[in-house]
């Protein structure tokens, strides 16, 4: 009954141990999302500002794909990097919200602070921003 209770003990001391390896890649993924979303909102303040950056690096991209065997090194390899932050940046799409999106966020909020000041919970209305 003795190496029954070590063995369990054990086993599930090392299920715990894998649980907290779990927990730490979990929260070092949403940690890197979060880094990603904030990053990605500072150099594009709008879904526009993103689509304005995409279009910019593509049209590089087609002007020297456009010129067929007339491309010198340097303009070859700014497609070449055009086409690396187009891939980079085509993602954000899914996170960057647009501007009927934000539009939405903003009534949503704003119908949670008016129902908040109608229930009388000042502290509630005063923390939705």
């Amino acid at each position: 009954a003795v190496i029954e209770e070590e063995e369990d003990e054990s086993t599930y001391s090392a299920a715990a141990t894998e649980v907290e390896k779990i927990n730490d890649v979990s929260d070092e993924m949403r940690n890197n999302h979060r880094d990603l979303l904030i990053e990605a909102r500072q150099r594009y303040p709008t879904r526009a500002a993103l689509e304005d950056a995409i279009n910019e690096r593509q049209a590089t991209v087609s002007l020297a794909v456009g010129s067929g065997f007339d491309v010198d090194r340097q303009t070859l390899s700014q497609a070449a990097l055009a086409d690396d932050e187009v891939r980079k940046l085509l993602p954000l799409r899914l996170i960057l919200p647009t501007a009927a999106e934000l539009k939405e966020m903003h009534t949503v909020l704003q119908k949670h602070k008016e129902d908040s000041l109608k229930e009388y919970d000042v502290t509630k209305a005063l923390q939705i921003q």
